[in-house]
């Protein structure tokens, strides 16, 4: 990944200038506003900003990159993976850690992790 573009990415993602959604890369109310990203549509906001070329609504609609934002920013997929850590209790309540190697998406929507954490592993492993 180009470092000039992961320096804004993870800025951006501890920022708190983004609220964070689920599902879609940018969420938004019937009015269309916008109301909420997810980390990989912080990402195309930042693409959009950076070389004024508009997505397109298909291409927010998506849950993964469009093949401008991955050219652009130089990433090897559409949805990279991450590896990271999680704790989870087990039916003794015994705590336990795990790693865990999955796709930004998946550590977004189905684990929702949040933004700073996803920030620290975007900044040390992309």
């Amino acid at each position: 990944m180009k470092k000039d573009i992961k320096q804004l990415w993870v800025e951006a993602l501890r920022s708190n200038n983004y609220q964070q959604s689920y599902e879609t890369l940018r969420y938004r109310t019937m009015e269309g506003d916008t109301i909420g990203h997810c980390a990989l549509g912080v990402l195309c906001s930042l693409y959009e900003k950076q070389t004024n070329d508009q997505l397109g609504e298909n291409n927010w609609a998506s849950g993964i990159l469009p093949d401008a934002v991955v050219e652009w920013a130089d990433l090897p997929s559409a949805d990279p993976y991450l590896t990271m850590e999680y704790r989870w209790e087990d039916d003794f309540g015994n705590e336990e850690k795990h790693q865990e190697h999955m796709t930004i998406s998946a550590w977004n929507d189905e684990q929702s992790k949040p933004f700073s954490e996803l920030a620290e592993a975007i900044e040390q492993q992309l």
